[in-house]
Formats: structure tokens, C-alpha cells, sequence
């Protein structure tokens, strides 16, 4: 069985901490994550400090090709999901966006479907209630394991094209990446 590589960013703002405070920090970040790694619930983590303007980095476990640093590419999946929340989130404080826009309008030559008028929006989209298919209709990867590994962008626009929505966008949860 493969175990997931998951990487864990861990942001600690101070002013201006002594070496001997970094250490500390060093060894608290190792305390919670160790576990983690010894345990088998992930590979390796890379956890990023930010402490007083300097910035540090800290690897644990292995990467497939040892110690991960701050070049360790992960692929971190739906990860992204909670990050996208938080940026729409701070756009929509700031009144940069609207979550009842329409995402086709945002998205300048993408093509969306919509159902009977019924666009798709940002808030539809940040919390599954899109209408969209878990998958695209074209998705037909050669590894189900990791079924975006060769799928491309153009392939992605024309998924959104053959794309038939079955209910109304906002009118029922459903997962969709």
C-alpha cells in the first residue's frame, strides 16, 4: 500500500526570537510532527517558520528521495480545496468578489454549462453545490490512482464544454472536484 506524502505548513510569526529560541521552536515543531511521521500517517513533512523576518525550514522523514526540503515538490490534492476557501474568503472581506457571480464571467473564455439560465457561482462552486460531475466526461486516465496526472488544461476546458448539468447549480450537495 502507498502512503500518502503530505506536507504540513506550520506559519509562526515572533519578534525577532535569539538562536536558541529557533531551536526551541525547532524541537517544539518536531514534537508535534515526529509522531506523524513515525506512525505512518505520512511520508514526510516540510514545516516552514517564519520567525522575526527570518524564515526557516524543517524536514522529517522521507520524501522517496530522503530528507524533504524546501524544494520538495508534493502533490497536496484537495488540499487545495481549503486554501481556495480561505482566498475567496479574504477576497470577498475585502470586496473583490461577489459570491453571487457568475464564475463564467470571471473566467474569460471558458465556457461553463449552466441549467435552464441557472449559472453556476463562486459560492456554488466553494461549497459543492455546483451541479458539476465529480468527474469530467473526457477524464479517462491511465492510472485511477492518480487520474489528473495527464490531464491537461485544454482537456479540462473541453470537459466543461460536454458538460450536461442535471439539476439546478446551488440546488443539492455533491462532491466535485
Amino acid at each position: 500500500m502507498n502512503r500518502a506524502i503530505w506536507s504540513l505548513v506550520v506559519v509562526l510569526v515572533g519578534a525577532g526570537a535569539a538562536d536558541a529560541e529557533v531551536r526551541d521552536v525547532e524541537k517544539r515543531v518536531e514534537a508535534i510532527v515526529r509522531p506523524y511521521v513515525a506512525g505512518g500517517w505520512c511520508a514526510s513533512v516540510v514545516v516552514g517558520v517564519l520567525e522575526g523576518g527570518r524564515q526557516h525550514l524543517f524536514g522529517f522523514g522521507d520524501a522517496g528521495r530522503g530528507k524533504p526540503d524546501g524544494d520538495t515538490i508534493y502533490e497536496i490534492g484537495s488540499a487545495t480545496k481549503a486554501m481556495t476557501g480561505f482566498l475567496v474568503a479574504d477576497l470577498v472581506r475585502r470586496k473583490k468578489l461577489n459570491l453571487d457571480a457568475p464564475v463564467s464571467g470571471l473566467l474569460p473564455g471558458l465556457k461553463l454549462p449552466a441549467f435552464e439560465g441557472r449559472a453556476i457561482t463562486v459560492a456554488d462552486l466553494v461549497t459543492h453545490h455546483s451541479a458539476l460531475p465529480a468527474f469530467m466526461p473526457n477524464l479517462a486516465p491511465a492510472d485511477w490512482q492518480n487520474p489528473y496526472r495527464d490531464y491537461t488544461g485544454h482537456q479540462l476546458v473541453e470537459g466543461f464544454a460536454a458538460v450536461k448539468l442535471a439539476r439546478p447549480p446551488g440546488s443539492k450537495f455533491e462532491y466535485c472536484n
